[in-house]
C-alpha cells in the first residue's frame, strides 16, 4: 500500500491536475495567498468558499495562463526521501533558497525588494496565526467535507450527467487543502532560512515544529477524505430527465440491430476508457467510449481525451466478429432478441475498465433444457491490472453481471408521471424485455425501452472500475436504456500511517 504522506501530501507537480491548482494559487499573487483568509473574521467562511469554488475555477485557468510563478516546488526527491529527515532539509533549504522561496515579477522593483526581505514575510506569517490558526483548519475541513457529504446523499437520486463524481469531488477537496498546508510550510521555512540560516539553534527548532504540526494535519485530513469517501457515491448517472430539457435518446421504431462488436481503448498506448453511451449508426445501436491515457497515482491526461468506436466507413458496417457475426437484430418478433440484462459490473481491485462491449446469452429451459428462441443481451467489460504507481497497464480479462440468466426477474416498463428515480427500479440483476409503446409516432409504434445516447466529455476524468446499465423513466418516453459510470475508489491507496523510522524522527513515539 502507497504511503499518502509520503506523496499526496505533496503531489507530483506534473500532473494536470497539479498544475491547474498552480495556476489558481499564482493568479492570487504571492504576497496574498495566505493573506486571503485574513479579509474573513471568522476564517471558516473563505475556507468553505476556496474549496466550494476550486472546480469552476481549476478548470477554467490553464498552467500557460500564469503571469506569475507563486512558489518554486522542491523536487519529488525531497518531498519522498527528505521531508522527514531535518538535517536534510535544512540542507536543502539552504542551497535551494533562491529556487524555493516565493518569486513574484510584475515588473515592479519594490515587489522583488518585499518578497526577499524575510521580515516582512515572518510578520505576515505570524499576524495570519494570531487571527486564524492553521491548527484549526482540519476540524473545518471536517464540518465542510460532512456536511457536503449528507447534502449530496439527500439529493443523489437527483444528480444526472454530472461532470464528476461526488468521492472525487472530496478527493479534489483533499488535495486542494494540502496545496494551502504545503505552501505555507514552504513559504515560512524559506523565511526562516533566508533570516537566520537553517542551522542556528531556535529557528531549528522553529522548522522541526514546523515538520511535525504539518504531518499531524495531514493524518487528520486522510481520516476525514477516507472516512466519508467510503460512503460518497461514485457513479455517474446518464438519466437528464428533466421536463423542461428535450431527452437526448435513440427512438427504436422498426428494424434495429445491436452491435456485437467490442469497443475498447489502446492497452498498448496505456489508454483506459472513461466514458461511454449509447450511438445510433445506420439503425445500430452501439456503445461510443470516450479513451484517455492512464498517468501514475491514479491521474488521467485529460488532453488525451477522444470518443471512438469501430464503425468502418468503408462499408458502412461494423466489422465481423470471429464468428462472422458483428451484430443481433432485437425487438419483440420471436426470431429477435428480446430482453437486455441490467447489471452493475464492478472490477476486481487493482483494475480498471478498458473495454465494454454486448454479447448475446441464450435463454436456457431448466425443464427440458433447451433454448427458447427468445435470447438475452448481456453486457461485458474488459477488466485490465494496472500498476497504480505507474500507472502501466497488464493483463486483460472480460467479465459479465454474476446473476444467472435463470434467476433474473422481468423489470416491468411502468413509467408513471411521478416514478423518476433510478431508485424506484432496482435494477442490478433483473432484466428488461423489449416490447412495443403504447404510444404512436407518426403512425408508427417503437420499441421501448429507449437508448439513452446524451454524452458529455468528463472534464474531472479518473479511471473507471465498473460499468452498469440501468432503467431510467422520463416525460418523454416509457423508460429509457442508460450506463452507469463507476469510478475508482482512491481511499483503497490511502494510507496516512507514519513509519516507525519516521516515528522515531518527529519524535512522536
Amino acid at each position: 500500500m502507497v504511503n499518502f504522506t509520503n506523496y499526496l501530501i505533496f503531489n507530483n507537480s506534473e500532473t494536470n491536475y497539479n498544475k491547474k491548482l498552480y495556476s489558481v494559487l499564482a493568479r492570487a499573487r504571492s504576497k496574498e495567498i495566505y493573506e486571503i483568509f485574513a479579509h474573513d473574521d471568522k476564517g471558516y467562511e473563505t475556507t468553505v468558499k476556496l474549496l466550494e469554488d476550486l472546480p469552476n475555477i481549476s478548470n477554467n485557468i490553464s498552467i500557460y495562463d500564469i503571469g506569475s510563478t507563486i512558489i518554486l516546488l522542491f523536487d519529488q526527491t525531497f518531498y519522498r526521501q527528505e521531508l522527514y529527515d531535518h538535517q536534510k532539509m535544512c540542507n536543502y533549504l539552504l542551497h535551494n533558497t533562491e529556487n524555493n522561496f516565493t518569486t513574484v515579477y510584475d515588473g515592479s522593483s519594490e515587489t522583488l525588494l518585499e518578497i526577499y526581505n524575510p521580515d516582512k514575510w515572518i510578520q505576515r506569517i505570524n499576524d495570519l496565526d494570531k487571527l486564524y490558526s492553521m491548527e484549526e483548519l482540519p476540524a473545518h475541513f471536517e464540518y465542510f467535507i460532512q456536511n457536503k457529504t449528507l447534502e449530496i446523499l439527500k439529493k443523489n437520486n437527483e444528480l444526472c450527467d454530472e461532470e464528476i463524481s461526488f468521492n472525487i469531488q472530496l478527493l479534489q477537496f483533499y488535495q486542494y487543502i494540502i496545496e494551502v498546508e504545503r505552501a505555507k510550510f514552504v513559504i515560512t521555512a524559506a523565511a526562516y532560512q533566508v533570516k537566520y540560516g537553517c542551522h542556528q539553534a531556535n529557528e531549528t527548532n522553529i522548522l522541526y515544529d514546523l515538520q511535525k504540526s504539518l504531518i499531524l494535519r495531514v493524518q487528520k485530513y486522510i481520516s476525514t477524505v477516507k472516512k466519508w469517501m467510503k460512503i460518497a457515491p461514485r457513479e455517474i448517472r446518464q438519466c437528464s430527465l428533466k421536463k423542461n430539457k428535450k431527452l437526448k435518446y435513440i427512438e427504436v421504431d422498426g428494424n434495429y440491430r445491436m452491435s456485437l462488436q467490442a469497443e475498447v481503448s489502446d492497452i498498448n498506448q496505456n489508454e483506459i476508457i472513461t466514458n461511454v453511451a449509447f450511438r445510433n449508426k445506420k439503425r445500430i445501436i452501439y456503445p461510443r467510449i470516450q479513451t484517455s491515457i492512464l498517468s501514475g497515482k491514479g491521474y488521467v491526461r485529460t488532453k488525451r481525451l477522444r470518443f471512438k468506436y469501430n464503425f468502418e466507413k468503408s462499408t458502412n458496417d461494423f466489422s465481423l466478429l470471429s464468428d462472422n457475426l458483428n451484430n443481433i437484430h432485437f425487438g419483440t418478433n420471436e426470431s429477435q432478441i428480446q430482453r437486455i440484462a441490467l447489471d452493475d459490473i464492478h472490477v476486481d481491485d487493482g483494475y480498471v475498465v478498458t473495454g465494454v462491449k454486448f454479447s448475446k446469452l441464450s435463454n436456457i429451459n431448466e425443464q427440458n433444457n433447451t433454448k427458447d428462441l427468445g435470447a438475452t443481451i448481456i453486457l461485458e467489460v474488459r477488466a485490465t491490472k494496472f500498476d497504480f504507481e505507474t500507472g502501466k497497464l497488464g493483463e486483460s480479462k472480460w467479465i459479465s453481471g454474476k446473476i444467472p440468466n435463470a434467476q433474473r426477474s422481468e423489470l416491468s416498463l411502468n413509467c408513471s408521471p411521478n416514478r423518476t428515480s433510478s431508485n424506484d427500479f432496482p435494477d442490478s440483476g433483473r432484466f428488461v424485455r423489449f416490447q412495443t409503446s403504447n404510444s404512436m409516432k407518426n403512425g408508427e409504434k417503437s420499441t421501448i425501452p429507449f437508448f439513452y445516447k446524451q454524452t458529455r466529455p468528463i472534464v474531472y476524468t479518473y479511471p473507471l472500475t465498473g460499468i452498469g446499465l440501468e432503467l431510467n423513466c422520463s416525460p418523454h418516453s416509457e423508460g429509457v436504456l442508460s450506463f452507469k459510470l463507476i469510478f475508482y475508489n482512491p481511499t483503497t491507496y490511502m494510507n496516512g500511517n507514519i513509519s516507525s523510522e519516521n516515528e522515531e524522527i518527529l519524535n512522536l513515539q
